[in-house]
Parts: structure tokens; C-alpha cells; sequence
């Protein structure tokens, strides 16, 4: 009997890492499972994957009501814990998957955030936990039970440890953890490194928002001062992808003469291929956009997210080097990410050590994130899921209090009026 699995991510739009992880394994899982995309009305999906035709869409849109086949299990972030409320059907099952480390406390702190001047509170785990404390007690216990009951259910995995830390530290609880990491399929066309002499070509991949945009300013810092202690290195910087930080990023990018930057805006997932394949030398991003580089061979270096500044000193590591086996990245105060070469390192490393670099890089893709093993793993776990959606509803997390509503209205009248 064919499993019935939905993937629930909406896309608004634009391409991110959880919408390529997802089409991943919809496209390894359609030939022996029924696989239902759930996402707003847009193509995004479609276009990631390599055999639409396999897939059945469902149209998610926050006022309607999706109706789901008996027997289905819904495969979705954990960010979506209180977005649950429009979903039905007989026997539906969950698995929650946790792809950002502050999933559960940014449905109330997400927001505070816009409205909070940047670098205003330090964003420690301490410091986040009595915020939410503070301002919003009973959401913070609801979701402290809902976070104990999805691990005692066997319906929530982790794509790393530094993850399952967070948690346990923001809720205070011990959980007992199951790993899923994220993933990617590797690539047939391997790059050939070129000999690199004088010019230097670097592209950063992700999605331009508040989190990836410090990284982004940490890249053009470090990059202008390369060129100005190398005055012989010409640097071209592509920036490939798009989001809401969009026109900031190009009145920063006008700062910079010393180096070539373009922007490429979002592209499709051949397309970044070819321009890896053809032009980069080296990529600089975290996450599934790291292995976007890394799977075709190319030399690609972490810059982890950050919701503040980043300094300009902080060391930074190959995508290889990471002693846990299934980290590729994670938040700049999170204590677990990896401090090992200065910025200036990683480029002198580059030139005299280019092909090594790609190669070892590649080859922890194929070891560690290959979309075929991981979704044999996902399998896995969804036979041994019981929790269901009736299981979350019961838990009342889409009941919004009176702090939850005014930080809705203050966001989307003031702050963000028109959806990206």
C-alpha cells in the first residue's frame, strides 16, 4: 500500500532552502509514495521539481479549509506548530522537522524583532527566554508542552544537535532526540577547479532577509578590505537570490567600488548549477544553499545567520570541517558554530588549495546529506509517528492573546503592509 505523505512549506513567491529540501524529497519519494505539495497559489514547486507530474498540489491560503486523504502524514517545520487549524482529515498523522533553531520562540519573538531597533537586546538564549517569559507566559507554556508532547510522540526531528540545545535551554526541558538533516541531490557534472592567479570569483546564495543580510554585509566588509591589502586580486562578487532586504542591499552595495558585484536576483536551481559549473570559484552561504555549492564540487566557505551585526574579525570554516556530522551552519550567537580561519585565510587558502577544498566539500555532501538516504530515514520515522493533528489542536496554540494580536496589527499596518 502506498504511504500518503504531504510536504507543507509555502513558498510566497520566493525560492528558500526548506522549498528545495522539500522538492528534493518529493521527487525520491513519488515513485513509491502518494506525495502532496501544500503551498499558496504559485508555481515555485512545480518548478523545482524534477517530475511534477508525480506530485498532487493542495492550495493553502489561511482562510480555507485543506482536506487531506485518510491516512496522510504531513511532513512540515516547526514554525508552522500554530498553523495547523486548516487542515482535515480522517487518520492524519505529523511529523514536525526543526530547519531553524528558533523555530517555536520566533512565533512571538519574530516579530518583536521588526519592531525593536537592531542590536537593541542581546539575542542569548537567556535573554529570549525571559522576554517571551515576560511577555507572553501562557504561549511560552503551551508551546513547552507542545514540544514534549511532539518528542514523546515521535513526531519531531532535528536536523542537527545545536537545534536540540536550543530547545532544551529556551523551554527547559530534556528532550530525546531523533536526527533528519536536511538534504540535497547530488549532481552528475562535477566542476573542474581552475587555477586561480589574479582574478577571484565569489557568489554568495540565499535569500535576502533580516537574518542572511548581516552575512551579507560581513561578505562586502571583508571583501573590500581583501582588495585593498591585495591591490593586485581582482574580486567579482554574484549575488544570487532575492527577499525584502532587497533595496537595503543595494544602497550597501553601493559602498563598495574596489571589487565587481551583481546582482542576479532569484534563480532557478539548473541555473545556479551552470553558473557554479561555469564561472565561481567560491561560494560563501549556510544551510541548503552551502550544499547547493558544495554538491557540485565547488569550494564553499560557512558564513552562519545572524539577526545582528556581525563582526568583521569573526573566523569562519570550510563546509567540511564541522565536527558534527550533520551541521552546516547555524545562528552567529549560537554557541555551536565553528570558529576555525579568518576571512583573509580562506581566500589564500583557496588559491593554493582550490581542488582539495571542492573535493572534500563534495564529498561530505555525498556522505552526510544525500536526498536518497535521507529519505529512507524520513520514512522511517513516519512509521514510527503517532502523533496526530487532533493531538496539536488539542493544545489550543492558534488561541491568540490580546499581546499576540497587537504585534500582528502593529507588523502588518506599519511595518510590512504588502507581503514578499
Amino acid at each position: 500500500m502506498r504511504r500518503n505523505i504531504a510536504f507543507f512549506q509555502p513558498s510566497y513567491g520566493l525560492i528558500g532552502g526548506i522549498q528545495i529540501v522539500f522538492a528534493s524529497l518529493a521527487d525520491a519519494l513519488s515513485n513509491t509514495c502518494n506525495v502532496y505539495i501544500i503551498d499558496v497559489k504559485n508555481d515555485i514547486y512545480r518548478s523545482l521539481l524534477k517530475h511534477p507530474s508525480r506530485c498532487n498540489f493542495l492550495e493553502f491560503d489561511y482562510k480555507s479549509k485543506v482536506v487531506l486523504p485518510e491516512n496522510t502524514t504531513i511532513v512540515l517545520p516547526l514554525s508552522f506548530a500554530n498553523q495547523l487549524g486548516s487542515f482535515e482529515g480522517k487518520y492524519i498523522k505529523l511529523l514536525f522537522w526543526s530547519l531553524y533553531e528558533k523555530s517555536l520562540s520566533h512565533i512571538v519573538l519574530y516579530k518583536i524583532m521588526h519592531i525593536l531597533p537592531r542590536d537593541w537586546i542581546k539575542p542569548t538564549i537567556e535573554n529570549e527566554r525571559k522576554l517571551m517569559k515576560l511577555l507572553n507566559y501562557k504561549l511560552y507554556k503551551r508551546l513547552q508542552r507542545f514540544l514534549c508532547m511532539t518528542n514523546e510522540k515521535n513526531g519531531l526531528v532535528f536536523m542537527s544537535s545545536d537545534h536540540v540545545y536550543y530547545n532544551e535551554q529556551y523551554f527547559d526541558i530534556k528532550l530525546k532526540p531523533n536526527y533528519l538533516p536536511i538534504c540535497i541531490k547530488t549532481s552528475d557534472e562535477i566542476k573542474v577547479p581552475r587555477t586561480i592567479k589574479e582574478e577571484i570569483n565569489v557568489a554568495w546564495l540565499g535569500r535576502i532577509v533580516d537574518f542572511k543580510f548581516p552575512a551579507i554585509e560581513y561578505l562586502l566588509s571583508n571583501l573590500d578590505e581583501y582588495c585593498i591589502i591585495n591591490p593586485s586580486k581582482k574580486i567579482n562578487l554574484f549575488i544570487i537570490g532575492d527577499g525584502n532586504y532587497r533595496k537595503k542591499l543595494e544602497i550597501e552595495i553601493s559602498k563598495y567600488t574596489r571589487f565587481n558585484i551583481k546582482l542576479l536576483g532569484s534563480l532557478l536551481p539548473n541555473e545556479v548549477k551552470d553558473i557554479f559549473l561555469s564561472k565561481i570559484d567560491i561560494l560563501f552561504a549556510h544551510g541548503t544553499a552551502a550544499l547547493d555549492g558544495a554538491k557540485v564540487g565547488l569550494s564553499t566557505a560557512v558564513i552562519s545567520g545572524s539577526f545582528t551585526k556581525i563582526s568583521k574579525d569573526k573566523k569562519l570554516y570550510w563546509l567540511y570541517e564541522p565536527k558534527m556530522e550533520h551541521f552546516v551552519g547555524s545562528l552567529i550567537d549560537d554557541q555551536h558554530d565553528c570558529c576555525v580561519h579568518s576571512f583573509s585565510e580562506i581566500l589564500d587558502m583557496l588559491i593554493t588549495n582550490n581542488k582539495e577544498i571542492g573535493e572534500k566539500c563534495y564529498q561530505r555532501v555525498v556522505q552526510n546529506f544525500d536526498v536518497l538516504k535521507v529519505s529512507a530515514s524520513l520514512l522511517n520515522y513516519i512509521n514510527y509517528a503517532k502523533l496526530t493533528l487532533e493531538d496539536i489542536k488539542s493544545l489550543g496554540l492558534r488561541k491568540s492573546t490580546i499581546f499576540q494580536k497587537l504585534l500582528h496589527f502593529v507588523k502588518e499596518k506599519f511595518l510590512y503592509p504588502e507581503k514578499v
